[in-house]
């Protein structure tokens, strides 16, 4: 068995561990907040039998306050409502922690250290200090791909992409490599979301395309997503949303012609689901370390690649050039681990 040295122990061990205690005491001290307390005030409002929703004008969603997501996935947070505010935040951190640690294990992990490295970097960590949702997405997707055979695999992918729409491909990869059961189980998956969304909060459900769309108007420009950078570059919003149209026709194709490499085409959708959405927090690259566990399984030089996202910790980007620059090089060196480490 291998020995390891003391800085390898408090690399990857001490300091992760530290850094989970200081993100406890600090979403304790200041009260929850972040994302996570949208979550919450969305439970709250699902457990007196309202809607989540706030009304879908420009001047509402600017605020940052607005419950976005798809309102079946608000029953998650109704057991939050029943503690303090503080404390149910330290919780919903702890279960981002597990969910992370569980992803990378479905992930075939044969390295101790690759569990310190994940938190370690800056997409989890932000994820944890916001109260994101991105650890619990990570852990659908990596399971969603463990149990790929099964009709499971298709129920967890489905409901990755009911939360969170731009995971549409790993969907799309699923009809590609021909998983039946996977893909009747997928699409029952999202009828049942839908149904239940329908009888809960019919009015919710119609304006939610709205929703949609004026959250992107407010923040597809201060995200890091290639809508983003073209934008900054002067772009119009229409030659903008064309870039997403390209890269996700391009990035199905792709899919398709790796489909007899069932790893190859999963990890092109999980970059793909990044590449094509108009808004692409920093959270959200928390999905990095898919395709990274499933081409280099044990800790390498190949996770420095994540290293340079900490010059740019911020969720969001603010529309500088820098930023979106470095960032989708990352995403895109990361989407060349098939061709790289095969």
């Amino acid at each position: 068995m291998r020995r390891f040295g003391p800085l390898e122990l408090v690399l990857f061990g001490v300091a992760p561990l530290a850094c989970l205690g200081w993100l406890s005491w600090s979403a304790f001290g200041n009260g929850g907040g972040g994302v996570f307390a949208i979550f919450r005030q969305a439970g709250q409002a699902v457990s007196e039998g309202h809607s989540p929703y706030l009304p879908p004008t420009v001047h509402v969603i600017a605020q940052g306050n607005s419950y976005v997501y798809s309102e079946p996935f608000a029953y998650l947070f109704v057991p939050f409502t029943s503690m303090r505010e503080r404390v149910g935040a330290v919780v919903f951190l702890l279960i981002s922690a597990v969910a992370v640690a569980l992803a990378i294990r479905l992930l075939g992990a044969r390295d101790w250290r690759c569990y310190g490295a994940a938190i370690l970097t800056a997409p989890v960590f932000g994820a944890f200090s916001l109260g994101a949702i991105g650890p619990l997405l990570l852990l659908l997707v990596a399971a969603g791909w463990r149990y790929r055979d099964r009709a499971a695999g298709g129920v967890l992918l489905a409901l990755a992409a009911a939360v969170k729409l731009f995971l549409w491909p790993v969907l799309v990869w699923l009809v590609f490599t021909r998983r039946l059961r996977g893909s009747a189980a997928a699409a029952a998956t999202i009828a049942a979301v839908v149904g239940v969304w329908a009888l809960t909060d019919r009015h919710g459900l119609t304006e939610y395309p709205t929703t949609l769309r004026v959250l992107n108007d407010v923040y597809r420009k201060g995200s890091y997503s290639p809508q983003a950078l073209a934008l900054a570059f002067g772009a119009s919003p229409a030659v903008a949303a064309a870039v997403s149209i390209v890269l996700a026709t391009v990035g199905v194709g792709v899919i398709f012609l790796l489909r007899r490499r069932e790893r190859d085409a999963f990890a092109a959708a999980v970059v793909l689901s990044l590449l094509a959405t108009p808004i692409l927090w920093m959270h959200y690259l928390v999905l990095l370390i898919v395709p990274l566990l499933l081409f280099s399984p044990s800790l390498s030089v190949w996770w420095l690649v994540l290293v340079p996202l900490w010059a740019t910790p911020s969720f969001a980007s603010a529309g500088e050039r820098w930023r979106l620059l470095l960032t989708l090089t990352v995403v895109a060196v990361v989407a060349s681990a098939p061709r790289l480490l095969s």
